[in-house]
C-alpha cells in the first residue's frame, strides 16, 4: 500500500516539474513541493532520492539546472513540504521512541545494503539475487512488455529514435530511476518498481504517437483484466497465501491462550503474518521440535505440516493437507505436549 502511494507522490512531482518547466507556473510549481509530501509521508526520504536521481540525470544534460533553479519555488516550496511531513515525523518519534533511527537508518540502509536484512519489525527480508529488480520492471510492465521493445528495436533500425527529444529523455530518466537505485540491492520486493510504472506508459504511448503500430497489438491488453480476475478468484476461495494467513490468524486470535502466549512461525514467517497479527509473529529459525524444547512460556507455534514427517512427531496431531500450515498451542513447557492443534 505505501508503494501505491510512494508513485502516486513521485508522479505528481515529476509531472509538475515538466509543467513547471514548461509553463512558468508557480502552481505546478508547488504542487511539485505536494508530490514530495506525499512520497515521505508514505515512504519516507526515498521519494527525495528517486525524483533526485530522475531529475539529476535529466538535468545535466544541455544545463537545464539552470533553469530549473528559477521555475521552482524553492523556498515556500520547502516550508509547505516541511509543513506538510515534520508533524507526522514528530508525533511518530513522540509516540514510539527509536522509530526515526528504524525508519531512516534501518529502512532506507541497511535494508537495501544488508541482503536478508534482520531487523525488519513489520516484515520479512527478501535476500534476492542484485541485478533482479531489471527483471521484476519486465514482469511488472506485462503484457505491453514485448510491444514496449518491439517499439524500441523498430525505431533504432529506422534511426528514428528521438534521443535528443527532452520529453523522451525525461521519460527515461524517470523510468530507469529505481532500477538504477535497486540493482546492487538484493533486500527489494517486486512493487519497487512501481514508481517507473507510469513514465514506462507515458514513453510507450509517446513511441505509438510517433511511430504507430497496428492496433491489433494492443489485443494483448486484454490478458491483464483476465489476470485480475484469476486473482481475486486465488483470494476470495483461499488458494493465496496471504488469505491463508487471514484465515488461520483469525482463528488463532479467537483463543483465549491468544492474549497471554508468544506466537512463532517456524522456519519461514510470510509477511501477512505479520500484518494479519499486528506484529506479533516472530520467525525462529530452530526445527519444530528444537523451537519446542527451548519455549520458556505458552506459545502458538506454527508451522508447514509436511514439517511433521521429518521431526519426531511429539507435538501434536496434524489435522488437513499435509501441505498446509498449522498452529498448534504448547502449553506444558519442555514437554512436547500440546493441548490444542488448530487448523484454519
Amino acid at each position: 500500500m505505501t508503494d501505491t502511494a510512494l508513485t502516486l507522490g513521485i508522479t505528481l512531482s515529476m509531472t509538475s516539474f515538466w509543467l513547471a518547466m514548461n509553463q512558468q507556473s508557480r502552481l505546478f510549481g508547488y504542487l511539485f513541493f505536494v508530490g514530495l509530501a506525499i512520497g515521505l509521508l508514505a515512504k519516507g526520504p526515498l521519494t527525495l532520492v528517486l525524483v533526485g536521481i530522475s531529475l539529476s540525470m535529466w538535468l545535466i544534460l544541455d544545463q537545464r539546472w539552470r533553469r530549473a533553479l528559477s521555475v521552482l519555488p524553492w523556498m515556500g516550496g520547502s516550508v509547505l513540504l516541511l509543513a506538510l511531513t515534520l508533524p507526522w515525523y514528530a508525533l511518530a518519534e513522540f509516540r514510539t521512541p527509536g522509530f526515526l533511527e528504524y525508519f531512516l537508518i534501518g529502512e532506507h540502509f541497511m535494508r537495501f545494503v544488508v541482503s536478508g536484512w534482520q531487523g525488519d519489525l513489520y516484515g520479512t527480508a527478501h535476500n534476492e539475487v542484485r541485478g533482479t529488480i531489471w527483471l521484476f520492471a519486465i514482469l511488472a510492465a506485462l503484457p505491453w512488455t514485448p510491444l514496449f521493445f518491439y517499439q524500441l528495436f523498430k525505431r533504432f533500425r529506422h534511426g528514428t529514435e528521438s534521443i535528443n527529444n527532452a520529453y523522451t529523455q525525461y521519460l527515461w530518466c524517470w523510468m530507469l530511476a529505481p532500477m538504477l537505485l535497486f540493482t546492487f540491492a538484493g533486500n527489494i520486493l517486486s512493487s519497487y518498481v512501481m514508481p517507473a510504472l507510469p513514465a514506462f506508459a507515458l514513453l510507450l504511448s509517446q513511441y505509438q504517437s510517433e511511430r504507430p503500430v497496428s492496433n491489433r497489438a494492443y489485443t494483448a491488453g486484454f490478458i491483464t483484466p483476465a489476470l485480475i480476475l484469476g486473482t481475486a478468484l486465488l483470494l476470495a476461495f483461499g488458494l493465496s497465501s496471504k488469505s491463508t494467513q487471514n484465515n488461520l490468524l483469525a482463528f488463532w486470535e479467537k483463543q483465549p491462550e491468544a492474549r497471554f502466549s508468544d506466537l512463532y512461525y517456524v522456519g519461514q514467517r510470510p509477511f501477512s503474518a505479520q500484518y494479519y497479527s499486528n506484529g506479533k509473529a516472530q520467525l525462529v529459525e530452530t526445527t519444530l521440535d528444537e523451537t519446542i524444547e527451548q519455549l520458556l512460556r505458552p506459545t502458538f507455534v506454527v508451522y508447514r505440516a509436511r514439517m511433521m514427517r521429518m521431526q519426531r512427531g511429539h507435538s501434536a496431531s496434524i489435522v488437513g493437507s499435509l501441505t498446509k500450515e498449522c498452529c498448534c498451542f504448547v502449553s506444558r513447557i519442555r514437554r512436547y505436549h500440546a493441548t490444542k492443534s488448530v487448523p484454519y
